[in-house]
């Protein structure tokens, strides 16, 4: 149940805020504060839900189809966007293991409001009032990425970080500078959140000196593929380096390509942010 479904209900009903708080027993606050966004306690979904039930069958069945048509084309694209390999591993990674129980969520036979918030955070591009209204587009239009036409090719411009890929904070950076202060660098892919430099050779041949990384924020530690190369934010400094599970509770193993450099571990609570490694390209 969110702070739309609230609002529908109050409105379809033809309540007032102070008649549906009297049906649900609880203030006049609570209510308001429930339509501003604020958090729904569990034990007012039932009854909340049991209101919704009596709104128009129809226009509520229309409503819900067309809700679950956008949650199976928003789980398309996560999937499509690599946050996992089909829609059984994108449910495992979101916390709900049962295959049967995923697929009640999604059509609409359970209560799918925890479902709807997992998605949502999945990806910051996505946009809640399309998920549940239908109303924009899926991503939103801050977040795309800003594309220019040259030579009937389209191509992706992101910013490129003043800051190597062996020390400094990339938490800093990206906390203090503005997109728009960044020299901004064409990219032959989409989907990549800011770009930065390699220093060092600890990640020859595949991310030699001087080469710019493309990299994408990964917000759920579920999705990191093990193996594969990552930008790690650290309180020393930010290193690219392939990631392993580590044998330590709580700390993740950081290997070089180069056999010349020995792996280390990072505990988890040093660790700032976790950026995927979506392509290598000269500066040039």
């Amino acid at each position: 149940m969110n702070k739309l479904q609230v609002l529908k209900i109050r409105e379809q009903l033809n309540l007032t805020q102070t008649e549906l708080a009297e049906k649900l027993g609880v203030s006049l606050r609570t209510v308001q504060n429930w339509e501003a966004g604020k958090k729904i306690p569990s034990t007012k979904h039932e009854i909340l839900h049991n209101l919704l039930s009596q709104i128009d069958s129809e226009d509520c069945s229309e409503e819900l189809n067309a809700m679950k048509q956008r949650i199976k084309i928003l789980i398309s694209w996560l999937i499509s966007e690599g946050f996992a390999v089909n829609q059984e591993d994108l449910g495992k990674k979101i916390g709900i293991e049962s295959k049967s129980y995923l697929s009640q969520l999604i059509n609409g036979t359970k209560n799918n409001d925890k479902l709807v918030n997992k998605l949502i955070s999945l990806d910051k591009r996505i946009s809640e009032d399309w998920l549940l209204t239908g109303e924009g587009e899926m991503l939103k239009r801050e977040e795309k990425e800003e594309v220019i036409k040259k030579e009937d090719e389209a191509l992706y411009y992101v910013p490129l970080l003043p800051i190597s890929a062996q020390g400094g904070s990339l938490n800093d950076y990206v906390e203090s500078i503005r997109e728009s202060e960044c020299e901004r660098i064409p990219s032959p892919i989409k989907g990549a959140d800011w770009a930065i430099q390699v220093d060092g050779d600890s990640m020859f041949p595949k991310h030699p000196n001087g080469s710019v990384v493309l990299i994408k924020k990964v917000y759920e530690t579920a999705f990191i593929q093990w193996g594969e190369s990552f930008v790690l934010d650290t309180c020393n400094g930010v290193v690219v380096k392939r990631l392993y599970p580590s044998e330590h509770k709580g700390c993740i193993k950081c290997v070089s390509i180069n056999p010349d450099f020995p792996p280390f571990e990072v505990a988890g609570e040093s660790i700032y942010g976790v950026y995927k490694v979506v392509m290598t390209m000269s500066k040039n």
